[in-house]
């Protein structure tokens, strides 16, 4: 399971099959008109590419179309999966990880729409390292890897998969785990500080690199 998507405890009613078949693009008419709109709380890990369904859905006014007030909060990485499993909110985008990890433990996660397929992390340095380096962007993965190696990587949180996917680009380079030095950052912050040189580059989903 590679995907990153939309997941509901598996106890949750039909609030979120509605959500469901909204988000999957199923919708072959307009429900039923409903007195009063049901009140749903929808954490997000960060703010990105990933999440592209829940930013159109509100700029159009799609949630109460549907029959929903959504509420979206912004939760750190796994944070949002595990506020989920707490019950502290009812929905969230995860990856397939955050869901396999659940099973895992027993704590099961009802996935509902699947939003991407692969990875969208991408890793970039700032130009002036990345010369300093000799970085050969045609050199084989393993390679270019290498470059990482003592840089300070700026992340959206620990244990999300910003965090995962540098740590395998970095392994695949044969680096140690302490190689890369973590900054733990909003995406914004990570901009400010890349510009101002207190970090080197930052692993994040587009459209921030």
């Amino acid at each position: 399971m590679r995907f990153k998507g939309v997941v509901a405890r598996d106890r949750v009613g039909r609030r979120f099959y509605d959500l469901a078949i909204f988000l999957g693009g199923l919708l072959a008419a307009t429900p039923a008109a409903r007195a009063q709109l049901q009140s749903v709380t929808m954490a997000m890990p960060s703010e990105g590419l990933p999440y592209t369904l829940a930013y159109i859905a509100d700029a159009k006014g799609l949630w109460a179309k549907h029959g929903l007030d959504m509420h979206e909060v912004l939760i750190a990485g796994i944070g949002a999966t595990n506020a989920v499993i707490a019950g502290s909110v009812d929905v969230t985008h995860a990856s397939g990880t955050s869901l396999t990890r659940a099973a895992a433990r027993g704590q099961k996660l009802l996935a509902i729409v699947a939003v991407l397929d692969r990875s969208s992390v991408e890793i970039v340095l700032r130009k002036d390292v990345a010369e300093a380096a000799h970085f050969d962007p045609k050199a084989p993965l393993a390679e270019r890897a290498k470059v990482l190696n003592g840089r300070t990587i700026s992340i959206d949180a620990i244990n999300s998969i910003d965090d995962i996917f540098l740590r395998l680009i970095a392994k695949r380079g044969g680096l140690g785990p302490d190689a890369v030095r973590l900054a733990v950052l909003k995406a914004d912050n990570a901009l400010a500080a890349i510009t101002t040189k207190q970090i080197d580059g930052i692993a994040m989903s587009p459209p921030w690199p």
